[in-house]
């Protein structure tokens, strides 16, 4: 059987930690370099233990609260920008414990190393969207697109934190699965980043459950690739003779 290289791993445990398989010694350095440009609270250590890397983060940010829940979204985006970056794209990202507290585990493939733009979306609580370090053309027509799109009431439009833009959605659309607002809203704006070139690179769940002890749900993550795509035209179609 021809020997095949297993797929590299980067897996998410306890509130703090980040484990590596599979990755090359400097992966380390990656992730760490990462986190000093986008988690304030750095790196406590790194540790080795049959091939396995264990990277002990400052804070809590799998189990993050107030604008720590942003920078855990900024910290992830980072650290998939310079995987990226060094020839690692993101395969899959997965739950496979049904231990309470347990994390997506990210898959890595090899490809040819690039700088991308990328750009970080998700909704917490019961009534919020952010759009994390999105350009401003993007923020604008988020904007526009939620304030023209969301038919569960109003939209309070804010700055949450530095490169974080907060939309409060009126009818708590995460909170039921019973009305459609949130997904139809997601949908809308989902179309508008394909539009403008921006194609979701994946999603993960970096937490089991949120600071107010609620199901945390997907953070998605965008990457810029203007390429357009032209479906060819629909033949016309025949009557019955």
């Amino acid at each position: 059987m021809t020997e095949v290289e297993p797929l590299a791993l980067l897996s998410l445990h306890r509130s703090n930690l980040i484990r590596l398989s599979n990755f090359p010694p400097d992966a380390s350095r990656w992730i760490s370099e990462a986190a000093a440009v986008s988690w304030s609270h750095g790196v406590s250590s790194i540790t080795s233990k049959d091939s396995v890397v264990e990277i002990k983060l400052g804070g809590s940010p799998w189990s993050p609260s107030g604008e720590d829940a942003v920078h855990s979204r900024r910290l992830m985006l980072h650290i998939l920008r310079s995987l990226l970056m060094q020839g690692y794209g993101l395969y899959c990202a997965t739950n496979m414990s049904n231990t309470a507290g347990s994390k997506d585990v990210l898959m890595f493939e090899r490809t040819e190393p690039f700088t991308p733009m990328m750009l970080a979306i998700s909704i917490n609580q019961h009534d919020v969207l952010r759009v994390i370090d999105a350009p401003s053309d993007v923020v604008k027509r988020a904007t526009t697109c939620i304030n023209e799109h969301y038919q569960g009431g109003s939209v309070r439009v804010s700055e949450y934190t530095l490169g974080c833009t907060q939309f409060k959605l009126w009818s708590s659309p995460w909170n039921s699965g019973h009305t459609p607002f949130g997904r139809l809203i997601v949908a809308q704006l989902f179309a508008h980043l394909h539009a403008m070139g921006w194609r979701l690179y994946g999603s993960a769940v970096m937490q089991n459950t949120s600071s107010e002890g609620t199901m945390v749900k997907d953070s998605w993550y965008f990457i810029y690739e203007p390429v357009v795509h032209v479906l060819p035209a629909a033949a016309p179609s025949k009557g019955h003779e």
